[in-house]
């Protein structure tokens, strides 16, 4: 069971999460596409818009100049040059227009033109709107990279997500199967009637720490759930220092678990604080199977007063858990508190990721904090519990 190959549920589990990963970046490489092509083809529809707009404008002043001059030569007065008085848009002049000018031929010796006030605002009005359009434009293009990176964001979420789900699984059918194999090996020898009797007790009390163990990850796993729901914690007096002697009690028993030490200040009056029994118990149990997991040799468990913020003592109780293990990067102690994280030390520890968030959750629930500290890698651990 311990040689690491993947569970069937994993295996079942990791061909559509490669699947779902191909198509979740085939997605995001076409929305990225789709998102560019329409910034272009905006931007081309609306400087077309913008030109075709401005030639009408101009073809409407030729329009008017060419009307004014039809009107003059069919009336056949001579008005004087200049600009002419019954619209100042236009300026009459000797000669036919120039093709850079806007106009219409009177005559073959008059012609009534565009001012240079009409042309400026014109070009005025024209260089608005390209203002207007470059804004825009520069707008949208903020907006679309603001959405690609929103989609960027979320489709690395996706795969994080999907990634430490597929760990999850494995590491929890891999983590529920080990306890049960014991378990039946333990019961098929029993049945086939192969154990002495004077090791009956002993296989059975193994038997019994592989339910356990099994109980710890079902609890988990249930009280992940109650922390995501929100489900609100009994509030009850408990003696702390009752149960830390209970939870090393339990396990100075197993086999190969590491030296457990209780320091307290016996002459100190009973710990009681106010929380909830089944999750001060889980914290408990979290913190210990993480210093068993990671810790070295010796585990030393602490109990004493805890200061507030003000620095006030005697106010709160802090519990503390400190190993002489693989310790960690103090900037990673965050990082130790997200669910599904696991210290990576490279020698095959197994476990759901979830034990830490756990904790941290339910004593935030319960008023408290669960901090981590520790100096560096090989420099071990100290996890504390303060309420």
């Amino acid at each position: 069971m311990g040689s690491g190959r993947p569970t069937a549920v994993g295996a079942v589990f990791s061909a559509p999460g490669t699947r779902a990963r191909g198509l979740g970046r085939g997605l995001f490489a076409t929305a990225v596409l789709l998102l560019i092509a329409l910034g272009v083809w905006w931007m081309v529809l609306l400087d077309r818009s913008l030109q075709r707009e401005h030639q009408l404008l101009r073809q409407s002043l030729a329009d008017a100049a060419a009307v004014h001059a039809a009107h003059i030569a069919l009336s056949g007065a001579r008005p004087p040059l200049g600009s002419f008085a019954a619209d100042e848009r236009f300026l009459l002049q000797r000669g036919a227009p120039s093709a850079l000018q806007l106009g219409a031929s009177v005559n073959g010796e008059l012609a009534l033109v565009a001012g240079p006030k009409a042309l400026a605002r014109l070009r005025d009005h024209y260089e608005r709107k390209r203002v207007m359009l470059i804004g825009e434009g520069v707008l949208l293009c903020t907006l679309l990279l603001v959405v690609v990176a929103m989609l960027y964001q979320l489709f690395r979420a996706e795969r994080r997500f999907h990634d430490e789900i597929e760990g999850f699984l494995s590491r929890v059918t891999h983590d529920m199967k080990t306890p049960l194999a014991g378990i039946k090996a333990v019961l098929q020898t029993i049945e086939a009637g192969r154990m002495p009797a004077e090791r009956l007790q002993e296989l059975a009390g193994r038997a019994l720490r592989e339910v356990d163990r099994e109980e710890a990850i079902i609890q988990n796993l249930l009280l992940a759930q109650r922390l995501r729901t929100g489900a609100r914690l009994a509030r009850e007096a408990v003696d702390l220092s009752a149960l830390v002697r209970a939870a090393l009690a339990h396990r100075r028993e197993l086999p190969g678990a590491p030296t457990w030490r209780l320091e307290l200040d016996e002459a100190a009056p009973p710990w009681i604080v106010q929380g909830d029994m089944a999750a001060l118990h889980s914290i408990l149990d979290n913190l210990l199977d993480n210093a068993a997991k990671y810790g070295g040799k010796a585990v030393v468990v602490r109990l004493h007063a805890a200061s507030t913020a003000s620095g006030a003592a005697g106010q709160g109780v802090a519990l503390e858990v400190e190993d002489d293990g693989i310790g960690f990067e103090p900037r990673r102690a965050a990082r130790l508190f997200e669910p599904f994280a696991r210290e990576a030390d490279g020698l095959g520890r197994r476990g759901t990721g979830l034990g830490l968030w756990i904790a941290r959750g339910l004593a935030e629930a319960m008023g408290g904090t669960v901090e981590a500290h520790s100096e560096g890698p090989g420099r071990g651990a100290r996890f504390s519990l303060r309420l």
